[in-house]
C-alpha cells in the first residue's frame, strides 16, 4: 500500500511516466486527466462533476495551444532537415 500526501505530486509522477514513455496506452492519459480533474463536492462526492468542467476546458484550450505552436515549428523543422 503507499501512502499519498500530497495529490499534486501524484498527479505530476504520472505525467512523468507518460512522457518517458513508461505508459503509453490512451487509457493511462485518460485516466490521468481524469484523475487531474476530479473535484470533491458535498452534494456530489468525489468524482467528476460540476466545476470539473472548466477545468477539462482549459486542459483542451492548453492541448490546442500547443498544437498550433508544433504546427507553427514544423516548417522550419523541415528546412532544417532538408538543409534549406
Amino acid at each position: 500500500m503507499r501512502i499519498i500526501h500530497c495529490w499534486l505530486l501524484l498527479l505530476i509522477e504520472g505525467g512523468l511516466v507518460l512522457h518517458l514513455g513508461i505508459a503509453r496506452l490512451p487509457v493511462d492519459g485518460c485516466k490521468l486527466v481524469a484523475d487531474w480533474a476530479k473535484n470533491y463536492g458535498a452534494r456530489h462526492g468525489d468524482g467528476l462533476h460540476g466545476p470539473t468542467r472548466c477545468k477539462l476546458e482549459e486542459l483542451a484550450h492548453f492541448m490546442f495551444s500547443v498544437k498550433a505552436l508544433e504546427n507553427e515549428q514544423e516548417p522550419f523543422d523541415q528546412d532544417q532537415r532538408t538543409g534549406r
